[in-house]
């Protein structure tokens, strides 16, 4: 019995285990709330992402920890519990405020200027007829290019726009490059002219001479305009192979001094396009020798989205309808009868973004084995599947059988799995039909580790399956905005190559699973939908030309923070 008036304290160890665990946390709590006191709020930066990052970190490593205990609890003999890395499919788990402080700024109310530059109307095609052209285009890619006009269109309505220069810290270029790059669109005017005429209307702004373009944002989505304007290094090939390859529609002998000069110009933008700085410096191509470029990472526009997109005359803009899809989770998994899908060229392969050869080459090697095994070795896991390849062009996949599309899932005449579809191809509305009718998408990596497919998935509200390694490295847009590893379930590709159904089969079972146990299946679903406006430029309430903007402006705050006026509230 104690005498000292005073009661004795008992620590049980599992106490000062949950004690130890939640210790870092909070003094990375107390750290981030230090800092905050401390800092110069006119860099208009605010400190609650941090905190918050930080807050989800712990909850996530709680709860990844609790999942752990329950998996070694009920695992057998020679069951071994999930890793963080095997939950995210190999892709390394980052730690939640790692970036936080330092890339994820929360960007407040800044001011920007739109350059008026030459217009689409008056360099090639009214809106009208530009959009008519877009849509009727045989080729996706080049429907793509439809992304500058939303652009355009979501910059000139965006609050943060001003039209006093002197106001601006940030300066966007129309982005209208790729458009005037694309075969068939400007008919009549040559590409080396539009980009003259941007270069001698930049050069002479004076609000470019005074950072020499440090504070300009040029967006660009072609893979062709930016090959053609920033690919400056050993193997560039000459000019005239772009117009054989119908990939330049004409030039004169003046174009490569004038694509030359128009890269010496915007040498310090910020660019935005497909490809991210890792693969911008890293990759074979676009400025391989740049180590200096800035790039901010923007979505494709899904090539099917514009047929449900019209010109309004009253409004002078395009205008979109809402996308087709189900609008609960049990809607969505009752009514699409198909589980897999996949269409596409089975001998696309990838063009690694890393400069290390060993990495190269295993990239390489996976890439010539993905696709293919998609296609041919996961028709019979959860049938039907939608499993086919567009351009069976190696000799070992000529023995493949004709894919047959019947009236549905249930017609003994079809074959859509293992499949080569020959003789024609599909149209964009064919395969966004097939892709809403089933449960998920399955990604891999060709040309890159990104495609125009995974915005038509998220438009169809098709969860998907990510085999692709290098996709929040290279291409992922928003990763400030959109958490990828909510959103998609990666897969890891080495353990594909080695057991493809295996592989897939355990990440549908950890989705779909038995007994009602969805929940993982249902996130997935919801958290796609959730981020579809911050990806998606069609939809009405997109928020793509926002996040640009936004991401813009978090380059100038990393570089200096004390560079941008007081924040205002508000977006």
């Amino acid at each position: 019995m104690s005498t000292s008036g005073t009661l004795p304290v008992v620590v049980s160890r599992r106490k000062i285990q949950l004690f130890q665990r939640f210790l870092p946390f909070l003094g990375l709590a107390i750290t981030i709330v230090t800092l905050c006191l401390l800092r110069d709020y006119r860099s208009g930066v605010v400190c609650e992402v941090a905190f918050s990052r930080a807050l989800s970190g712990f909850v996530g490593s709680w709860t990844v920890n609790l999942r752990r205990r329950s998996a070694s609890a009920g695992a057998g003999v020679g069951t071994a519990a999930r890793t963080d890395s095997a939950d995210h499919g190999g892709v390394p788990v980052v730690s939640s405020f790692v970036g936080a402080a330092g890339e994820c700024l929360a960007v407040r109310r800044q001011k920007f200027y739109l350059y008026e530059m030459p217009s689409v109307a008056s360099l090639c095609k009214s809106g009208e007829a530009l959009l008519k052209a877009l849509k009727n285009s045989s080729h996706e890619r080049s429907q793509q290019m439809g992304a500058e006009l939303f652009l355009h269109q979501q910059l000139q309505d965006h609050a943060w726009r001003t039209e006093e220069p002197e106001e601006a810290d940030l300066f966007v270029l129309p982005s209208i490059l790729s458009l005037g790059a694309t075969p068939g669109l400007c008919p009549g005017v040559l590409f080396e002219d539009i980009v003259q005429r941007f270069d001698e209307a930049i050069s002479a702004s004076p609000f470019y001479q005074r950072s020499q373009g440090k504070d300009h944002l040029l967006a660009m989505m072609d893979w062709r305009a930016v090959k053609l304007l920033f690919w400056d290094g050993p193997g560039r090939p000459p000019i005239s192979t772009w117009v054989e390859k119908k990939i330049l529609q004409n030039f004169t002998e003046s174009a490569p001094s004038i694509f030359a000069a128009f890269r010496n110009t915007t040498r310090n933008f910020i660019l935005s396009g497909k490809y991210e700085k890792e693969f911008l410096t890293h990759g074979e191509f676009m400025r391989p020798t740049a180590e200096g470029v800035r790039s901010i990472t923007m979505p494709h526009l899904a090539p099917s989205s514009l047929k449900q997109c019209k010109w309004e005359d009253a409004q002078s803009r395009v205008v979109c309808l809402p996308s087709p899809s189900e609008d609960t989770f049990d809607a969505y998994r009752l009514n699409r009868p198909y589980t897999m899908f996949f269409i596409g060229n089975g001998n696309r392969h990838e063009i690694p973004g890393s400069r290390n050869v060993t990495d190269r080459a295993e990239l390489r090697r996976q890439s010539k084995l993905v696709r293919p095994l998609v296609i041919d070795r996961l028709g019979d896991l959860h049938p039907p599947n939608i499993l086919c390849d567009t351009k069976p062009q190696a000799p070992e996949n000529a023995t493949r059988p004709n894919c047959v599309f019947g009236d549905g899932p249930d017609s003994q005449q079809q074959i859509t799995s293992g499949c080569n579809v020959v003789g024609h191809s599909l149209e964009p509305s064919s395969v966004r039909r097939m892709l809403g009718e089933s449960k998920f998408a399955i990604h891999t990596r060709g040309d890159d580790a990104s495609s125009s497919r995974v915005f038509e998935a998220i438009d169809t509200g098709t969860p998907q399956l990510f085999l692709a390694d290098r996709y929040l490295l290279d291409v992922a847009p928003f990763k400030c905005e959109v958490d990828w590893r909510r959103v998609v379930k990666f897969l890891d590709v080495s353990a594909f190559t080695t057991d493809p159904r295996g592989t897939v089969a355990e990440a549908l079972e950890g989705l779909m699973g038995g007994d009602g146990e969805e929940e993982d299946w249902r996130r997935l679903w919801e958290e796609q939908r959730r981020a579809a406006r911050e990806l998606l430029w069609h939809v009405p309430d997109s928020r793509v030309g926002h996040n640009i903007v936004t991401n813009a402006f978090r380059v100038l705050l990393r570089e200096d923070r004390n560079r941008l006026p007081r924040a205002i509230d508000g977006h």
